[in-house]
């Protein structure tokens, strides 16, 4: 008669410098003669980044009771050496959740079994953490919920239907679509855009990626019925653009909000300083091409002076460039007005396409930064950005393991 074993890793002690769970017994199974794995599933931490394609479920105890070599990993040489793998756990449809599709049973040595179990999980020869946190390099999720998670969030244009309105209010849904009215994702600041007449929405990109152009003469976006003056010296911009046709050999605006003004400059990313003048940040940017701009106004040192710094990440070849360091604009507490683009300049020289746009402050935090950046990238690439509750995102692996003992 069979004895059902749940493992579970509730129930484990988990030892993180070996990145295992173990399962320490009173006494040793007696005789055991066949192992049964019904079942198995694995859920990785929440900052697990790539996720694997498949997940190998490991055991160095378990694998020593079975009596035959029972996995091999092929290899470019030594592929008959034997592997402790126990089972493959693919994906099931919710990110970073694998589970096993077919049970195995294995012929079992009757003496050898130990009285502490170990199970770890593995992406091919590379074990997979098991605690939130632990991974070098937490990954940004880019979803709507990270984006709503960063304070002070002051503009953040998503470009969604209900927030593109045409004449009459209704919703701009299709490319092509007139909009005359700007609106924010309810999450920031209250801050509507118009312009002089229609802008279009547009494709950015080639995968549904939605932006504004315009062929109105004279045309440019503004909002002046707020306040945009800042209550604190550092703050974050990060934008979706496609850089106009005649970027090299022009002079375009693309946003100037008084405390900060940047251009495109015969072919360069340019910011004002506090005299008026605009000074390269040496970031290239070539006609046609579609990037994320992050500019940051930031004292890294901490002793007092503010820098802006620039980021330009071109999406075409996901070549991601450093700006050099800029002295600052004017002073962050006076009152003005937000503008995009320039009525001289006729909205992108009628060509450029403005996209995604989210203005926070703090220039610190490099975490809200790189959500903000992944948010608008996860957009051009048509990943979803929606958030969901099933998401492991904040937590620990867990696992659980069903094995059928039966003994002699």
């Amino acid at each position: 008669m069979a004895t059902k074993f749940l493992l579970h890793s509730e129930n484990a002690t988990f030892d993180a410098t070996q990145k295992k769970w173990f399962f320490n017994l009173d006494r040793r199974i007696s005789n055991p003669r066949l192992l049964k794995l019904m079942q198995a599933t694995f859920t990785t931490a929440g900052d697990t980044d790539p996720h694997p394609t498949v997940v190998y479920l490991r055991s160095n105890v378990l694998s020593r009771l079975i009596k035959r070599k029972h996995t091999v990993s092929l290899r470019n040489v030594g592929h008959e050496n034997p592997e402790n793998v126990l089972a493959v756990l693919t994906e099931t449809h919710t990110r970073g959740r694998y589970a096993m599709s077919k049970g195995r049973t294995f012929q079992t040595h009757k003496h050898n079994f130990d009285t502490s179990i170990d199970i770890y999980f593995t992406d091919g020869d590379t074990i997979l953490e098991g605690t939130y946190g632990s991974s070098s390099s937490p990954a940004a999720s880019g979803d709507d919920d990270a984006i709503i998670a960063i304070p002070d969030l002051k503009l953040w244009m998503d470009m969604a239907p209900g927030n593109m309105l045409d004449s009459l209010y209704a919703n701009a849904e299709d490319f092509g679509d007139p909009v005359r009215y700007i609106y924010q994702n309810s999450n920031s600041e209250v801050n509507t855009f118009t312009g002089l007449g229609d802008f279009d929405l547009t494709q950015w990109g080639s995968n549904g990626a939605r932006g504004l152009s315009s062929q109105v003469s004279w045309q440019f976006a503004s909002e002046n019925a707020g306040s945009n003056w800042l209550p604190q010296e550092d703050f974050t911009i990060v934008m979706g653009l496609r850089a106009p046709s005649t970027a090299l050999s022009g002079i375009h605006r693309l946003y100037d909000f008084w405390w900060i003004d940047t251009y495109i400059e015969m072919g360069v990313f340019s910011i004002k300083d506090v005299n008026g003048n605009r000074n390269s940040t040496g970031l290239v940017v070539v006609p046609t091409k579609d990037y994320i701009f992050t500019v940051r106004r930031v004292d890294t040192n901490g002793d007092g002076t503010y820098l802006f710094e620039s980021r330009a990440e071109r999406l075409d070849n996901n070549v991601i460039s450093t700006g050099t360091p800029l002295a600052v604009g004017k002073p962050v507490n006076q009152q003005s007005g937000y503008y995009f683009s320039k009525a001289n300049e006729h909205f992108l020289g009628m060509d450029g396409i403005f996209s995604y746009f989210i203005f926070f402050l703090g220039g610190d935090d490099g975490t809200h930064v790189a959500e903000a950046e992944t948010w608008i990238r996860n957009k051009y690439n048509g990943t979803s950005t929606e958030s969901s509750s099933e998401t492991a995102t904040g937590e620990d692996a867990t696992f659980f393991v069903e094995l059928d003992v039966t003994g002699s």
